[in-house]
């Protein structure tokens, strides 16, 4: 059994002061069972203003985290707040760490943190927490396959950093006090686990299906699609203005993949210079592609039914939602986070932060459950 503990604070300036209410909040002597790890979201500040170093060095467990535009638990969101889940149990064991720089090639530095975590285990992870660093470099998928190919697919959940604002700046990961913006970090559970995801995106009837071919890409960088440059394909259905980056946001391609039983969505950025738009992953030539596009109401409603899903978690729920949804709901990060309040209500303690891209297994079309990397989506985690 895994139990969960929520805190928050808002102490920005004052490493002392928000140390003391993360403790105050948590009562951890009272708490805490035998083993227990620390998953937690932060504004970038609470890294530069050295809270990260202090909080790391007062609470008598491990902590990782991404940074974010905005955060919650229950009753208490902002964006210049640190929002602290406590993973505790009595059965389950946890080991967690901080890979080396990244760089071109991360299966390396990716394996090297697995050993290094599997080492402090008494046997074989069953599940993981990762946290990895938004990168124009490596697509989101990547990572996912890099642990996948190392693990033999050990079930991963996740989210990768934001950074504040609606641009992919200096996302930073977090682990021991520290936060870096080239490096991954992750957590292993050993033990009886037993995990509960809960998965949605945008579905009709709001998806034009069979839309487009993809037609010409560059890795995780879409550059034609119906054999012309991928910019004009949108400005030709007037989907997009040329310098509406806002509204990119709010239109996202839906992939078939014939490993799932549902297809995947996708959040293109851009459109670069020469017409092309980075991808959170790979599309192979010659996928027929379809369109969604999403407004505030149904991205209000979708946040609404996403957390119906989970509202008899009564033990609570970690929510990590791609920020897509941020930058349609006009910039209004509470909107959101509003929603989840009043669904959930004082029943469920939850913990809740935006995300660059969202990591959930899905249900495989062989059965059971693949590790997947998602964009436009809000996943949910617990545990029976």
């Amino acid at each position: 059994m895994i139990k969960l503990l929520f805190a928050h604070t808002m102490e920005v300036d004052d490493p002392k002061a928000a140390v003391a209410e993360i403790l105050g909040q948590l009562e951890i002597e009272k708490n805490l069972l035998k083993n227990s790890v620390g998953i937690f979201s932060f504004h970038r500040e609470f890294a530069a203003n050295l809270v990260l170093e202090a909080l790391d060095g007062a609470l008598p467990f491990e902590l990782a985290g991404i940074s974010t535009i905005s955060s919650a638990v229950r009753e208490n969101y902002g964006e210049f707040i640190l929002t602290l889940t406590v993973l505790t149990s009595d059965d389950v064991i946890f080991s967690a760490g901080m890979s080396d720089p990244l760089g071109d090639d991360i299966n390396p530095p990716i394996e090297k943190l697995y050993n290094e975590c599997a080492a402090k285990l008494p046997g074989k992870a069953s599940f993981i927490f990762s946290c990895f660093p938004f990168s124009y470099e490596h697509s989101g998928e990547k990572f996912v396959a890099s642990l996948d190919e190392i693990t033999g697919e050990i079930p991963n959940f996740g989210a990768v950093a934001l950074d504040i604002g609606i641009y992919y700046r200096k996302p930073l990961v977090s682990f021991g006090g520290f936060a870096y913006e080239d490096r991954a970090a992750i957590i292993l559970f050993y033990g009886d686990v037993r995990p509960s995801y809960s998965l949605s995106w945008p579905a009709n009837p709001h998806v034009i299906k069979g839309i487009a071919f993809l037609t010409k890409s560059d890795g995780h960088y879409i550059t034609e699609i119906n054999a012309m440059p991928a910019a004009n394909f949108f400005y030709n259905l007037e989907l997009l203005e040329k310098g509406d980056y806002i509204r990119m946001s709010s239109i996202m391609l839906i992939v078939e993949n014939p490993e799932f039983e549902e297809p995947v969505c996708m959040v293109l950025l851009g459109p670069l210079e020469d017409g092309s738009f980075f991808c959170s992953s790979s599309i192979p030539v010659g996928s027929c592609i379809s369109i969604v596009v999403l407004d505030r109401e149904y991205a209000l409603s979708l946040t609404e039914k996403a957390v119906s899903t989970v509202k008899n978690r009564k033990d609570g729920v970690m929510l990590f939602s791609c920020s897509a949804y941020y930058i349609i709901l006009e910039l209004d990060t509470f909107a959101g986070i509003k929603t989840i309040e009043s669904v959930l209500g004082d029943s469920v303690p939850y913990f809740f932060a935006y995300s660059g891209g969202e990591i959930c297994p899905s249900k495989a079309v062989k059965g059971g459950h693949k590790n997947r990397f998602h964009n436009a989506s809000i996943i949910a985690l617990s545990f029976d």
